[in-house]
C-alpha cells in the first residue's frame, strides 16, 4: 500500500510555494496571456477523479477499509497479475486507496504540490507527470515485490509531482530562473525532506508502505520534467495531447476492470 507524505512537510512546502515572490521566475516556463485563467483546473480534475474513484470503490466493496484481497480483485497492483497481462492495474491501482485516511492524506499531498507544478509546466504536463509517476511506480514495485504484496494508492504519481517540483526550484539556464533566493532555496529544502521521507520505507521491513512505488514515481516524474525544464517553455499542445492519451489509458483500464471483474465474488 502506498502511503501518504507527512502532512507537516507537505504544509511547509506548500506555504513556501504560495508566499509572494517565493516561486516567481524571471521567465515563467508556462507563461500565460494577460487575463488568462490561472486557476489550477487540472489539479481540481485529479482531485475529483480520486474522490469519485474512492466513492466508487467504497460502493463496490461496501466498506471504507477494504482488505488487500478485495482491492486486488478490483485492480490493485500485484506483480504476478501484471506479468500475466494485467496492464490495467498500472492505472487502476493509482485510483484505489486502503481507507478513508489514506485517500484524504494523498488528496492533501496532491493539493499541496500540484498547483505549483501546474502553474509552471501547464495543465497537460501536470497530468502527464502524475500518470508517468503512477505507472513507473507500479512497475518498480512489481519488479521488487513478491506475489503476496498488493499495492494501491496515488503516491507514485504524487511523488512524481514532488520530484518535478524539486526540479522547478533548480537553476536551469534556459529558464533564467532566479533560484539563488532564500525563499526558493527554503522551498527546495522542504521538497527534499518530503521526498526523503517518502523513500524511508525502503529502509524499513514490513512497513505497509510501498517505498518502491514512491521511488519509481519520483524517477518517472523527474524524467518527464527534466527535458521540459531545459526548454524556454513547455510545449502546450504536446502536453495537452499526451494528457488526453493518459486520460484514455485510465478510462480503458477502468473499462477492462468493469468488463472482466466478478464483482459478486466475496
Amino acid at each position: 500500500m502506498s502511503g501518504a507524505l507527512p502532512p507537516e512537510l507537505i504544509a511547509r512546502a506548500r506555504d513556501r510555494a504560495e508566499r509572494p515572490g517565493a516561486t516567481q521566475p524571471a521567465a515563467p516556463l508556462a507563461a500565460g496571456r494577460p487575463g488568462a485563467d490561472t486557476r489550477p483546473w487540472a489539479t481540481f480534475a485529479l482531485l475529483g477523479t480520486l474522490a469519485v474513484a474512492f466513492a466508487g470503490q467504497t460502493a463496490l466493496l461496501g466498506t471504507l477499509g477494504p482488505s488487500a484481497a478485495a482491492l486486488y480483485r478490483i485492480g490493485g497492483m500485484q506483480a504476478d497479475a501484471l506479468r500475466a497481462g494485467g496492464w490495467e492495474r498500472l492505472f487502476v491501482a493509482a485510483l484505489l486507496h486502503g481507507g478513508l485516511a489514506h485517500w484524504l492524506m494523498n488528496s492533501y499531498a496532491l493539493w499541496s504540490i500540484a498547483p505549483f507544478v501546474e502553474r509552471f509546466l501547464g495543465r497537460g504536463w501536470l497530468v502527464v507527470v502524475f500518470t508517468v509517476g503512477a505507472v513507473s511506480g507500479g512497475l518498480l514495485g512489481a519488479l521488487f515485490h513478491g506475489p503476496s504484496v498488493v499495492s494501491i494508492g496515488a503516491s507514485g504519481g504524487i511523488t512524481g509531482l514532488f520530484a518535478a517540483g524539486l526540479l522547478l526550484t533548480l537553476p536551469f539556464p534556459a529558464m533564467a530562473r532566479a533560484a539563488a533566493t532564500g525563499k526558493l532555496a527554503s522551498l527546495r529544502g522542504g521538497l527534499v525532506r518530503a521526498l526523503l521521507f517518502a523513500f524511508l520505507p525502503l529502509l524499513m521491513k514490513n512497513s505497509g508502505i510501498d517505498g518502491f512505488a514512491h521511488l519509481g514515481g519520483a524517477i518517472g516524474g523527474a524524467c518527464v520534467a527534466l527535458p521540459l525544464l531545459l526548454r524556454r517553455e513547455a510545449p502546450k499542445q504536446a502536453g495537452n495531447a499526451l494528457a488526453a492519451l493518459c486520460a484514455i489509458a485510465f478510462v480503458a483500464a477502468l473499462v477492462k476492470v468493469a468488463l472482466y471483474t466478478d464483482f459478486s465474488a466475496p
